[in-house]
């Protein structure tokens, strides 16, 4: 008869890998610069097939959470009175498209179809320049 309280027999192989909060934060912040996943994994250290499938929603949502994060520390500003922050969010809106508005030159729409590998968002030459 087998107590509750026995050790769970572990699956054989390595450990699944658990990234830290730091791995985290290393990817996000790479990727929403503009680093390649090689360059990401060299510096961690593991294959980039491992870096996807460990970091991919990290991946996928990187630079728009990066953009979020930095709008909400511009709305911060703005509220705290600060007029430069304020410019800047006039003229953020002023300069924002609306999604139906997106033609077939915009290069986001050229990314649509291809993965996270090819597709490195943070260097479009023409994002954030006036049309």
């Amino acid at each position: 008869m087998s107590s509750s309280s026995s050790p769970r027999k572990r699956k054989p192989g390595p450990r699944p890998f658990v990234p830290t909060t730091v791995q985290r934060r290393r990817v996000t912040r790479g990727v929403s610069i503009g680093l390649t996943l090689q360059e990401i994994a060299d510096a961690l250290e593991m294959p980039v097939r491992s870096l996807t499938r460990v970091f991919g929603a990290d991946i996928r949502t990187a630079r728009v959470r990066m953009i979020l994060d930095n709008l909400d520390r511009l709305h911060a500003a703005a509220d705290a009175g600060n007029v430069s922050a304020m410019r800047e969010l006039a003229r953020m809106m002023q300069h924002a498209g609306r999604p139906e508005e997106a033609g077939e030159d915009d290069p986001w729409t050229a990314l649509g179809g291809q993965h996270a590998e090819e597709a490195n968002l943070a260097r479009i030459s023409d994002f954030g320049k006036p049309n």
